[in-house]
């Protein structure tokens, strides 16, 4: 683990912490935004995730914060906090490391729930995370709720199905079996059938558990089962973690406003920490970043080409001077990112044509490819305002070159082959959602 860290450390609180270079963020200017605690504090993988799992509370009207960047989580003014720790292709001990090390930057008074994000097809280790989490966090146990009903994602007998598909390998009973014995907690499996007895059983089945650390895996295929895991977590309070999905951040956030009403100060934000920013220029182009090789993603880059009759670059096989032709004409583009020929420097003419043109919004869909393009563009982080579709966020950037750009994310496997196209649309509208 040492020679994964790097040496900087980071004070906060009397507390010195060894920040891995991958969190660790190197600004110009310091990112301070004074405030009272927020309500809720998420931690996720990927860059997309974070945003998945935190633009349900904004639609709800709360105001939420998606960072990647440490020093960005002290004082936020905000009532909901996510944040990203770049794990998701991490070795097991640094994904659990920076878990860990979020959990202890995030602000977390007793007001403050946390939420642990993890991928909805089960990527990375996230097991790991959860176990890191939960020490972090002292919680003694974590629930964890896989499913996402309204993707497609399916949770039955400890095994997850896509669309109805099994997903042969990630996740089924004798694994369950298996990862008991791998890690240093006992996991304990609900079914449909305990789910079905309602929030109270469930608070049961927690409270009798032996005083051990302990992950509860629940089962669910629709909605209503993770409104139960929801009210389940309300009623055990912050002995438990609430783990799982942007399924269950919906239903925790649709449960939040009913039984939290956001106070008059802290209410939806009117007046965000950059200005309003004005309607769209007729015609301008929303500029499509791809970089996922999901099959569902090149089906919905076709057909916006077809849609749109959209360019599209390969950037670093291309020329920039080609792409800034193209957004000063055409009313979207497609750029992809391929790896050995996207470069650093590449990139950074990419993110200068967008700040010198007129555009729209940006599309990026990956989380990789998210978090590649917000690095390069020293942002800090983004305001979300809410999401076009379930799934699928939309905000605008805090800081750097291109501050206060709109822009969309969706993770690689989302939406049918329409998804981008609407997003498209959507940034095209004349005025921004506030």
């Amino acid at each position: 683990m040492a020679d994964a860290l790097d040496s900087k450390s980071s004070v906060r609180k009397g507390m010195r912490v060894r920040l891995p270079p991958l969190v660790l963020a190197q600004s110009r200017r310091p990112c301070v935004l004074p405030m009272p605690y927020p309500a809720f504090s998420i931690v996720a993988d990927d860059l997309t995730g974070a945003c998945d799992a935190a633009a349900p509370f904004a639609d709800r009207g709360w105001s939420v914060w998606v960072t990647w960047r440490l020093d960005c989580l002290d004082n936020v003014n905000a009532d909901v906090v996510s944040v990203c720790t770049k794990s998701r292709a991490d070795s097991p001990g640094v994904a659990a490391e920076k878990n860990r090390l979020a959990t202890q930057c995030l602000p977390l008074p007793n007001s403050t729930r946390p939420f642990k994000k993890i991928d909805s097809t089960l990527k990375g280790h996230w097991t790991h995370e959860v176990l890191a989490a939960m020490r972090g966090l002292h919680r003694r146990s974590a629930m964890i709720a896989p499913a996402y009903p309204a993707r497609g994602r399916c949770f039955v007998d400890g095994q997850l199905t896509i669309h109805g598909e099994v997903r042969t390998g990630i996740l089924d009973l004798s694994l369950l079996t298996m990862l008991s014995h791998e890690l240093p907690v006992p996991l304990r499996h609900i079914t449909l059938r305990e789910l079905s007895e309602g929030p109270d059983y469930l608070r049961n089945v927690v409270h009798t558990q032996p005083s051990v650390e302990t992950m509860f895996v629940v089962d669910g295929t629709t909605d209503r089962d993770l409104e139960i895991v929801a009210e389940s977590l309300e009623l055990l309070g912050d002995s438990v973690l609430p783990v799982g999905t942007a399924g269950l951040a919906t239903a925790m956030a649709a449960l939040a406003a009913r039984n939290l009403p956001i106070p008059p100060d802290r209410g939806p934000r009117q007046e965000g920490p950059h200005p309003a920013i004005p309607p769209n220029p007729a015609g301008a182009c929303v500029v499509t970043i791809v970089g996922s090789s999901n099959i569902c993603t090149q089906d919905q880059v076709a057909l916006l080409r077809t849609a749109h009759d959209a360019a599209e670059f390969i950037l670093g096989l291309e020329s920039v001077d080609a792409i800034v032709d193209s957004m000063a004409s055409a009313s979207c583009i497609v750029v992809r990112l391929i790896e050995g020929h996207a470069t650093k420097e590449s990139l950074r003419l990419l993110i200068a044509a967008c700040q010198r043109c007129v555009i729209a919004g940006l599309v990026m869909t990956g989380g990789d490819t998210a978090q590649t393009v917000m690095d390069h563009c020293d942002a800090h982080g983004l305001w979300l305002d809410g999401e076009i579709e379930t799934g699928i966020p939309t905000g605008r950037i805090e800081g750097g070159t291109l501050h206060g750009l709109r822009v969309a994310t969706k993770a690689g496997g989302f939406g049918d082959p329409h998804a981008i196209d609407r997003i498209v649309r959507f940034l095209q509208q004349a005025t921004p959602v506030q």
